[in-house]
This record gives structure tokens, C-alpha cells and sequence, in this order.
């Protein structure tokens, strides 16, 4: 009977172990450039946590940490190393490296370099001496899972930081105001454009007399309305340009040169055409 006893319990803990991830020579490593020594933690599984060890003091930014071990399961389905401030809760996860098989246990390997860390983690454990922890998770199913904190990093040591400027923080609205069109000239330009048309009139009503166009002497033969109308149309239509180089919009001065060009090629033509048959 105790024979049987022995062999149900013996059974028993065997499935037990079985059925329990079990992690087995925990490590820690550095780059062959550090002056750090290999860091063995022991074993621990999902039912006993590993021991609580001081914190790894970290000094150069391009160290390299690599975490391995041994794991009693072929495979799992979730497998990650989380790093970060456990304060903020602030994490990046981690994948394996490697995984190779020794024996009946698999050898699983992570590697993290302090200089790929996200910038806000680096300014936290840097510049405020805030630790980094290692937090390693293990899943095989709903019911078997291993959360477990492997160990802490200090970087307070580490000289030489410079924080990187952070792309998704907020930043200072940039603004530009572009410079508005100038609407009016220059006045001095104007009032040589003024002096200029006035100059070309009288060079016009100057070339009309000259060439007996207009004369004084059959004026009074000509419709003084058509005369007028068409006297006022050409001063009209130099007045509305001048306004337009004076301040006046392009569109006010378009509605009025449309007005003054109907009526001034109405009674233009008609007044030309009298002072024509009469000379």
C-alpha cells in the first residue's frame, strides 16, 4: 500500500513538473568590450519566483545585454522580455534572438542594446535615476504562464547623454504670415502715370487739329452732343485708370471702363464719322 502511495505522489510531481514552466541557468552577459562580469540567477519556474538580486550598474550607452536560459518547454506561445520603468509602466517587448536545443530543454537567448532603447526610457533611468526593470513572460496556454522580474538596470553611470529631441511631443505652432500684394503703386509712379496721360491727350487733340481732324472753323458744323460725349468718353476713361493706379480695385474699375467703353464707341464712331463727311 505505501508502495503505491509513493508512486501516486512520485507521479504526481512528476506531471506537476511537467506541466509547470521551469527555467533553469538564468544568466546574464555583457559585451566582450565590458568590463562586467557574466551574472548567474539561479533557477525558478511559474510556481516560484526568482530571488530579488541588487540592481546591475550599467556605464557605457553601447553595452549590450543578452539574457539566457534554459527552458524545460519545446515551445510557447507567448515568449517576450519586457523592459522598462515600472513607475510609468512604460514597457518595450523584447523577442529571442536565439533558441537552440540542449538536451531536452530549449536555450533561449535575448539581447538588448542599451542604445536602441526608446529616448524617453534613457532620459527616465539617466537623467532622473530611475531603474529599468526586466520582466520576462512566459506562456503555454490559458493556464500555465510565468511572469516573473528577472533583475533592475542602473544607468545613472552612463556620461556622455545627450536627450534626443522628441518627434511626438507637442511643439510650438509654426506660423508664417506671407506678405499681402501691394494694392496700389507706389504715389510717385502714379503721378507720373498721371502727368503721362494727360500728356498723350493733348499730343492726341494736338495730331487732330494739326491734321485739320478738328478745326474751329467746322466744330460748329459737328453734333456738339456726339463732340461732347465723345470728349467726356476719353476723359472718362483716363480718370477711371487713373483711379485704378491711385487705390482703386481692378474689379471697381472694370464695372466703370464697361459703362465708359459702350458709350464712348457709341458716340465716338458717330462723331467721327460726322467729322469726316464734313472734311
Amino acid at each position: 500500500m505505501k508502495l503505491i502511495n509513493s508512486i501516486i505522489i512520485l507521479f504526481t510531481l512528476f506531471c506537476y513538473s511537467l506541466a509547470s514552466i521551469s527555467i533553469k541557468d538564468t544568466k546574464i552577459s555583457f559585451s566582450k568590450y565590458s568590463d562586467l562580469e557574466p551574472i548567474k540567477l539561479g533557477d525558478f519556474d511559474s510556481k516560484h519566483a526568482l530571488k530579488e538580486s541588487a540592481p546591475i550598474l550599467i556605464d557605457r550607452l553601447n553595452e549590450t545585454i543578452s539574457l539566457s536560459f534554459k527552458l524545460n518547454q519545446e515551445s510557447a506561445n507567448q515568449l517576450a522580455l519586457l523592459v522598462g520603468n515600472d513607475k510609468t509602466e512604460s514597457y518595450i517587448s523584447l523577442e529571442p534572438k536565439k533558441s537552440k536545443k540542449s538536451n531536452k530543454d530549449n536555450i533561449i537567448i535575448f539581447r538588448l542594446k542599451i542604445s536602441n532603447l526608446p529616448n524617453s526610457l534613457l532620459e527616465s533611468s539617466i537623467l532622473s535615476n530611475e531603474k529599468l526593470s526586466l520582466h520576462l513572460i512566459i506562456a503555454n496556454g490559458s493556464k500555465d504562464k510565468l511572469f516573473n522580474k528577472i533583475t533592475e538596470l542602473d544607468l545613472s553611470n552612463i556620461v556622455g547623454y545627450e536627450p534626443i529631441e522628441n518627434e511626438f511631443k507637442f511643439r510650438k505652432e509654426l506660423s508664417h504670415t506671407f506678405p499681402e500684394d501691394h494694392k496700389t503703386v507706389a504715389p510717385f509712379i502714379a503721378q507720373l502715370f498721371m502727368l503721362a496721360t494727360v500728356f498723350t491727350v493733348l499730343c492726341l487733340f494736338f495730331s487732330w487739329f494739326n491734321f485739320n481732324a478738328i478745326s474751329f472753323e467746322n466744330l460748329s458744323q459737328v453734333s456738339t452732343l456726339y463732340f461732347a460725349i465723345f470728349i467726356g468718353s476719353i476723359v472718362s476713361t483716363e480718370y477711371v485708370f487713373t483711379m485704378y493706379y491711385i487705390g482703386s480695385s481692378i474689379f471697381t474699375t472694370l464695372h466703370y471702363m464697361f459703362y465708359v467703353a459702350i458709350v464712348g464707341i457709341l458716340f465716338g464712331t458717330k462723331f467721327l464719322r460726322t467729322s469726316k463727311s464734313i472734311v
